[in-house]
């Protein structure tokens, strides 16, 4: 417990760093290098993406829907990092912040819920998953039709 609140104080310490040192970029280019965030989040995408093919191969195997939903999930995931990381690793455009809202944000945890359910309650476990996929349309809608203050994206990143 204690080591991984050292971690998340450090990995906290990183961002405020990697964000003030944006905001002093001001419109400016790519960043020069990758930044510790940035191969973070470029290794939660690779560890995501090895994992969805490690829960595709088990479902082919076994037949058994959790393993779909938390490859979905996972999936998901990957999607969402990885359009972190090319944010970070170039400047925040108003798709990859679309992109890292919908993914990231609203599909993962739906699903990798329903997933888990299915473990525990099977029955509840399914018509979670039909919320999820429900909910899904409304929060890819919402997000699209949302605006983003385009201006404030290279200095704040997705929080604009």
């Amino acid at each position: 417990m204690e080591n991984s609140r050292k971690i998340y104080t450090i990995l906290c310490l990183l961002e405020k760093e990697e964000h003030r040192r944006t905001r002093r970029r001001r419109n400016a280019g790519p960043v020069e290098g990758i930044t510790t965030v940035t191969a973070l989040a470029w290794l939660a995408t690779l560890s995501s993406a090895a994992f969805t093919l490690v829960l595709l191969a088990k479902y082919s195997q076994r037949q058994q829907p959790v393993y779909l939903v938390w490859a979905v999930s996972l999936a998901f995931f990957a999607v969402a990092s990885a359009a972190e990381a090319s944010a970070r690793l170039n400047v925040w455009t108003e798709g990859n912040a679309k992109i890292y809202y919908i993914f990231g944000a609203g599909l993962v945890a739906g699903f990798l819920g329903a997933g888990t359910l299915m473990l525990a309650a099977p029955r509840a476990g399914r018509i979670a998953l039909v919320v999820a996929i429900l909910a899904s349309f409304l929060i890819i809608w919402q997000t699209i039709a949302t605006s983003v203050d385009v201006a404030r994206l290279p200095t704040e990143g997705y929080e604009a």
